[in-house]
């Protein structure tokens, strides 16, 4: 939970799933999370993925999105 003496907004530059979910269960709050291409392309399940030559649909990019 958010302490009510932080007028401050945390938000997470990722694209990595697991790194938001370390973030909330360390901080017990997000107030939102940022991303690009190219972090997506960083996280440890896209670059798996990519290397076992299954590239991602426009579709499933577009999912990944929201």
């Amino acid at each position: 939970m958010k302490p009510t003496n932080l007028h401050t907004q945390i938000f997470l530059d990722s694209g990595d799933p697991q790194e938001t979910k370390t973030m909330i269960e360390t901080l017990g709050f997000l107030d939102g999370q940022t991303t690009n291409p190219s972090l997506i392309a960083k996280s440890p399940v896209a670059q798996e993925r990519l290397a076992s030559g299954n590239p991602f649909t426009q579709e499933e990019v577009f999912e990944y999105y929201k």
